[in-house]
């Protein structure tokens, strides 16, 4: 197959100032190593980065909707965006929260599947569907680079059934807490104190668990010294040890837990 680069594709000329520009904002995101396209260099990333096209969305405001044409695919670089799904009752399951560094519309479907949400003001780069996929299939490290991305999908969405089908509810609620100290430095917080994008009414949703019960678990973690909550749905994580061990269903030390 002969390589093909986006820059022709959508016929950008690399002299042109708005590609300059798009270079420039490119070589400024600070969280570039931490994203598919630092696996790029020189020539190939130029022409992935001119091939991209900004969009900035404000709290609640939406992406994309369930059933809508899905012709692009997204990289988040900025915010927290929420993935759900809405029955014709009125129920609503979140399937999914994107943190900067997540792929959205990887799926060859041409209608999608849920609504995607900005929690927060947020920040993608867009690429036309057809030529993500045919520079992914000219650019082999960026091919290798995205399939680590799929694997970690994979394994998130393992975890969550996991989540969903075995753990009690303070499990659930510590496995959820855990995953955002992970995500916290891409958030622009630390690992043991940041603010949670989602309300409780999000989280109970997305582990399908009532927001009274939520609130509970929070409250088991608070007493047992685990964690702390503030002004501004902040969380404190005071003991990550003890939050790993529930988070993982593995016995806690004593007091760990409170009853």
């Amino acid at each position: 197959m002969a390589a093909v680069t986006l820059a022709k594709i959508l016929k950008f000329s690399q002299t042109d100032s708005s590609f300059d520009g798009i270079l420039s904002d490119c070589g400024r995101c600070g969280l570039r190593g931490a994203f598919v396209c630092g696996a790029l260099e020189g020539s190939a990333f130029a022409d992935f980065a001119g091939a991209r096209r900004d969009n900035l969305l404000k709290s609640g405001e939406t992406l994309y909707s369930l059933g809508g044409t899905a012709s692009q695919v997204y990289n988040l670089t900025k915010g927290v965006l929420k993935l759900s799904q809405s029955f014709e009752d009125g129920r609503t399951q979140i399937i999914a929260f994107a943190f900067p560094g997540d792929f959205l519309g990887l799926s060859r479907t041409e209608h999608w599947n849920h609504s995607a949400e900005a929690l927060t003001g947020a920040k993608l780069c867009a690429f036309e569907r057809e030529h993500f996929y045919a520079y992914l299939e000219s650019a082999p490290a960026f091919k290798a680079a995205f399939a680590e991305i799929l694997e970690r999908e994979l394994h998130d969405s393992q975890e969550q059934l996991l989540r969903l089908g075995r753990k009690t509810a303070v499990e659930r609620v510590a496995s959820f807490l855990l995953v955002l100290s992970s995500k916290a430095t891409l958030m622009g917080a630390a690992p043991d104190s940041f603010a949670l994008p989602m309300s409780r009414q999000d989280i109970s949703d997305f582990l399908c668990l009532s927001t009274e019960t939520v609130s509970r678990a929070l409250s088991q973690l608070k007493r047992a010294g685990v964690i702390a909550t503030g002004k501004g749905r902040r969380i404190d994580v005071r003991n990550l040890s003890a939050l790993g061990k529930i988070a993982h269903c593995r016995p806690a030390a004593p007091g760990d837990l409170s009853a």
